[in-house]
C-alpha cells in the first residue's frame, strides 16, 4: 500500500470498540495466540520476503484486533503491508468496518494495526487456526560483511506495545471483553553473502560425513568437491551434505569450490575447508596377557577407535565356544580402556573381540588363561585350606576332586597324594620348598603328564 495509513468507518460505535480493544489488559491467554509467520530461510543483503500475522482461536465471538509490528530500521524495509486473506473477507466479504493501518507510527520501525469487523451487525471469527489477518514486504538492508570478520546478523519481526503514541496494544475483542494473547514473533538470521560453511565433517571406521550450509541461496551454477586436492564430485549446486564411503584410516582434508560472476573480468571465488579423520575401530595388544582362570584379572587394552563404556563390548572367543564378557571398567581415550577378565572353563588362549557403535577388531590368542599351583579350593589364595581340602578328597571322601588337578599337583610329579599336601603345610609352616611352577605367577603346567586343569 502506498498510503502511510488506511482509515474506514469512524463513528460513535467504533470509539466504543477502540475503548474495548485498549481496556486494561489481562495476563496473555494460550487459547489465544498471535504469530508472525516469517522467512523459511536464511537471508542476504537484498532478499526480499513476506512475513504474515496470523490468529490461532480456540475461542468463538473475536470480534476485533489491535497489534503492533515491530523490524529493525538497520536490517529492514517494510515495502508493502496488505490485508490478510481472513481479514479482506471478514465481513461479508468485504474488510472491517473499522480499520486503521499504519505503516509508519515509528520512524519507518514497524506498523500498527486496528480492526473491528461490524458495528452493525453480529460478524465475529469462530475457532479456528491460521487466521490470515495481515502480510508484510520487507527487504533485507542489513549488510553483515560490515563487520569483521563477517557475522550473521541475528534480527526479527516482532509484536510490541510500543508503536504508535499512545502505543498500540496487542490485543483481541473477544464476545466484547478485551483479552491478551500469546505472541509469537518471526526471528531470522542475515549472514554473509556467497559463503560456505561445514557444519559437520566427521569420520567413522571407513566413512567421512560432511554437511554445510550457504550464507544465502546459492548463486553460482557449480558446485565442486576435492579430497587432499583433488577432484572428488561434482555436486548439484544446492546440496548441503555428501558422503565419502569406503575409506582407509588417514586424515583427509575436503574443499568445497564454486565461483559467483559479478564481475566476469574478476569472478569471485568462494570455497570452504574441512578435515576430518578416519579411525578404524582395531586392538593392537592387551597387558598382561595372562590370567588366573578364576578370573577378575585387570588387563588393559589398547587400540584405536575406542568410545565409551556404555557402547563397548569386549568379549573373550574361542572357537566353538560361547563368547566370555569381559567387564569394561574405563575407556580413557581413543586408544585405551581397563577391563576385568571373567572365569573361564579351561585353562589356554583366547582370541579377543571388542565391539563398538563404529565397528569391531580382533586380536587372536590375545590372552592366555592359566593357573597357579596349591591353590586348591579355588578361593584365590594358598593357605592351610588348601591342604585341608586335598586330604579330604584324598583320604575321608569329604570333598570333590580339585576342578584344577595340575594346581593341587604341588610336587609335579603327576600324582595327586600326601606329599602334594605336605608341600603346601610345609611352605606355608615350616620354611620347607613353595610348589612347583607355575607358582611365584599364573601359569601352565610345562611337565606332560595325565593331570589336567578344568577338564
Amino acid at each position: 500500500m502506498s498510503a502511510s495509513r488506511i482509515r474506514r468507518g469512524i463513528s460513535g460505535c467504533s470509539v466504543l470498540s477502540l475503548i474495548l480493544l485498549l481496556q486494561n489488559q489481562s495476563p496473555a491467554q494460550d487459547d489465544l495466540v498471535l504469530r508472525i509467520q516469517g522467512p523459511q530461510s536464511e537471508l542476504t543483503l537484498g532478499s526480499e520476503f513476506t512475513a504474515t500475522v496470523l490468529l490461532d482461536s480456540q475461542l468463538d465471538m473475536v470480534q476485533g484486533w489491535s497489534f503492533g509490528a515491530a523490524h529493525d530500521p538497520a536490517v529492514l524495509v517494510l515495502l508493502e503491508a496488505q490485508l490478510g486473506a481472513t481479514a479482506a473477507v471478514v465481513n461479508n466479504g468485504k474488510q472491517p468496518d473499522f480499520l486503521v493501518l499504519n505503516t509508519e507510527p515509528a520512524g519507518g520501525s514497524g506498523l500498527t494495526m486496528a480492526a473491528v469487523i461490524s458495528f452493525t451487525e453480529p460478524i465475529y471469527l469462530d475457532a479456528g487456526e491460521n487466521y490470515e489477518l495481515l502480510t508484510m514486504a520487507y527487504r533485507v538492508v542489513g549488510d553483515p560483511t560490515q563487520s569483521d570478520p563477517c557475522e550473521p546478523i541475528q534480527s526479527s519481526v516482532a509484536f510490541s506495545n510500543d508503536l504508535g503514541d499512545p502505543g498500540v496494544q496487542t490485543l483481541l475483542t473477544v464476545d466484547g471483553a478485551s483479552r491478551v494473547p500469546v505472541t509469537v514473533d518471526a526471528g531470522f538470521t542475515v549472514r554473509c553473502p556467497g559463503t560456505i560453511e561445514f557444519t559437520r565433517c566427521e569420520g567413522d571406521t571407513e566413512n567421512v560425513y560432511l554437511e554445510w550450509t550457504f550464507g544465502g541461496p546459492p548463486d553460482w551454477d557449480f558446485l565442486f568437491l576435492y579430497r587432499d586436492g583433488e577432484f572428488r564430485e561434482l555436486l548439484e549446486v544446492d546440496a548441503t551434505s555428501f558422503t565419502d564411503e569406503g575409506l582407509e584410516a588417514d586424515d583427509y582434508t575436503y574443499t568445497l569450490v564454486t565461483f559467483v560472476v559479478d564481475d566476469p573480468a574478476s569472478p569471485t571465488l568462494i570455497f570452504a575447508d574441512c578435515t576430518a579423520t578416519v579411525i578404524p575401530v582395531t586392538i593392537e595388544a592387551i597387558s598382561p596377557i595372562m590370567g588366573h582362570y578364576l578370573g577378575s584379572t585387570e588387563v588393559t587394552v589398547t587400540g584405536t577407535g575406542f568410545t565409551t563404556v556404555e557402547q563397548t563390548t569386549l568379549t573373550f572367543q574361542g572357537e566353538g565356544e560361547d563368547p566370555l564378557a569381559l567387564e569394561v571398567l574405563e575407556v580413557a581415550s581413543e586408544s585405551e580402556l581397563r577391563a576385568l577378565t571373567p572365569r573361564s572353563p579351561r585353562i589356554g588362549f583366547y582370541d579377543l573381540r571388542l565391539e563398538n557403535e563404529l565397528g569391531s577388531a580382533d586380536l587372536p590368542q590375545a590372552f592366555e588363561y592359566g593357573f597357579t599351583r596349591g591353590e586348591v579350593n579355588e578361593d584365590g589364595v594358598m593357605d592351610m585350606s588348601d591342604a585341608i581340602q586335598l586330604l579330604s578328597f584324598l583320604y575321608l571322601g569329604e570333598a570333590a576332586p580339585p576342578p584344577c588337578q595340575d594346581a593341587a599337583d604341588t610336587t609335579d610329579d603327576g600324582l595327586l597324594d600326601l606329599s602334594d599336601a605336605i608341600r603346601i603345610l610345609g611352605f606355608l609352616f615350616l620354611g620347607a620348598l613353595p610348589p612347583e611352577e607355575p607358582f611365584a605367577s599364573v601359569g601352565r603346567d610345562t611337565t606332560p603328564d595325565s593331570l589336567g586343569c578344568l577338564d
